[in-house]
């Protein structure tokens, strides 16, 4: 096994000045898809499942951070022996129903824990599930209170612990619960375990931390908190409020990955990353205005689909491996049962890319689906190489819109093909792709997926009100960069119709 090197130290000193962010840092160098080498791994291994919410993938070092920062030098050197998935897309953009997706490798309308009072109720099977059944030890310690066994996320975990730093303080940051985390890791015995490791940072409230920090001659008015920056949720504050935003939040990144390297040292001690499967991601990435709000949900634009995804082999890679195709999150629950010779269940909606990270085929090609429905939000999106499509459901302002995603990475609405305005035969095949899959997921939701916010206790409808999550939807009037739609013609009258079912009346 090679050891990783621990250099975080000298990095968070060299950031408290702020030229931090001057040097830009080098991509790293890309290895096609046939460089990986054919390999095996022990079928017994452990499983290390690191989720580190609210982690858009382009603030991380893993690839050219947007802004040339090194937020994640230690994440850098895990990927460096690791495959690193550049493009990991999540099928929802918050935490509840991305999670779900994680686990029961099928999509939210599918799965039918996609709201505010959605729940992943018992008859899906979870690969958690797979594994405790087949002999795996299985352990959860999450910070995020959208994810408890009161909304069904208890299923296939032998131990599930949920930290919070204070009754009356939801955010528990990476510091604050090193220790639950530590003694998770612990308890994985010499044989099979899994433990799944759900870190808050670094989702707001965006906490400052003196020795991360991009900026610290700012004296404005902005420190992280949600009360501060309610007012910005749809909009951006001035320049340098909205910059001192971006630093707190890179600030979070940066300090957080010092967390990581923690972690993996006693993951190291323990001998555990010579015979464990290591898994990093993320549940969904954070808006931060590049097109409308500042936070997550509500939008299907690549800051917020677009997340991190690294899986350590047991003993390392000799050498780091890109894999450059589309990947959804769906497909990381097979891919490791199908690792570890364990069986996919039938309803399982994603692919095993097992045969991939073995040498024995190319990366295949399919297409990526996220389904978004939140509040008053009803967006969906396919993204099929390059091309992206967005099909926006609202019965008022609906539209359709194509992306090119390589002419058009910043996903300008008016550089968009819009289908009220022009057709093209690219974008009604994917239209058609996507109806045909909403419609399909929506038939296979089982019944009972609402009343999740019956289960709240009132400490725990406190934490999500205090992490944000029992707000609104957005204003009536829109927003600058705002995706704009006028009113619905004969091209919106190719979306299929919305679904009125009595569990999705609640948009």
């Amino acid at each position: 096994m090679s050891t990783l090197p621990f250099r975080l130290a000298l990095a968070l000193c060299v950031c408290a000045f702020p030229a931090c962010d001057e040097a830009p840092v080098e991509p790293p160098p890309e290895v096609e898809p046939t460089a990986l080498v054919q390999q095996d791994w022990p079928a017994d291994s452990s499983v290390i499942f690191v989720l580190i919410d609210t982690l858009r993938a382009d603030h991380t070092s893993l690839v050219e951070h947007r802004l040339g920062r090194d937020t994640t030098p230690f994440l850098r050197e895990i990927a460096s022996e690791s495959f690193v998935f550049q493009r990991h897309y999540v099928n929802a953009t918050w935490t509840r129903a991305s999670m779900a997706s994680v686990f029961s490798s099928r999509l939210p309308r599918s799965h039918g824990c996609e709201t505010r009072d959605g729940l992943l109720v018992e008859e899906i099977v979870t690969w958690p599930e797979v594994l405790q059944e087949n002999g795996w030890q299985t352990r959860a310690v999450v910070t995020n209170g959208n994810v408890l066994p009161a909304f069904g996320f208890g299923q296939g975990f032998d131990d599930f612990e949920h930290v919070r730093d204070h009754p009356r303080h939801a955010y528990s940051d990476a510091w604050k619960v090193r220790e639950p985390m530590l003694r998770a890791v612990d308890h994985i015995g010499s044989d099979k375990g899994m433990v799944w490791l759900h870190y808050v940072d670094p989702h707001d409230p965006y906490m400052h931390h003196d020795d991360a920090d991009y900026n610290p001659d700012y004296h404005g008015s902005i420190n992280g908190t949600l009360e501060v920056m309610e007012p910005y949720n749809w909009a951006p504050p001035p320049a340098a409020d909205r910059d001192e935003i971006v630093d707190l939040y890179d600030g979070e990144i940066l300090w957080f990955d010092h967390q990581l390297e923690l972690l993996f040292e006693r993951l190291e001690k323990r001998g555990l990353l010579e015979r464990s499967w290591v898994v990093v991601t993320s549940d969904h990435g954070e808006g931060l205005w590049d097109h409308r709000i500042r936070a997550h949900g509500q939008e299907v634009f690549e800051e917020q689909v677009h997340v991190p995804l690294v899986i350590r082999p047991p003993g390392g890679l000799a050498a780091r491996q890109d894999i450059h195709e589309p990947i959804a999150q769906i497909d990381v629950g097979p891919t490791l049962l199908d690792l570890l010779g364990q069986p996919i269940p039938p309803d399982f909606e994603g692919h095993s890319w097992a045969d991939v990270l073995r040498g024995e085929q190319p990366a295949p090609a399919r297409p990526v689906i996220i389904h978004e429905l939140l509040d008053f939000t009803q967006l969906y999106a396919i993204i099929d190489g390059h091309e992206k499509l967005i099909l926006d459901r609202d019965p008022k302002k609906g539209s359709i819109r194509l992306y090119d995603l390589v002419a058009n990475p910043s996903e300008d609405v008016d550089r968009a093909l819009d289908l009220r305005e022009r057709r093209s035969s690219s974008a009604t095949r994917l239209l058609r792709m996507l109806e045909e899959s909403i419609a399909e997921s929506a038939a296979r939701r089982p019944a009972g997926t609402l009343g999740g916010m019956e289960r709240m206790s009132p400490e725990l409808e406190a934490e999500l009100k205090a992490l944000g999550y029992l707000g609104d939807g957005p204003p009536d009037e829109e927003s600058d960069g705002a995706p704009t739609a006028g009113p619905a013609g004969s091209a919106h009258e190719s979306i299929a119709p919305h679904d009125d079912t009595p569990e999705n009346q609640d948009h």
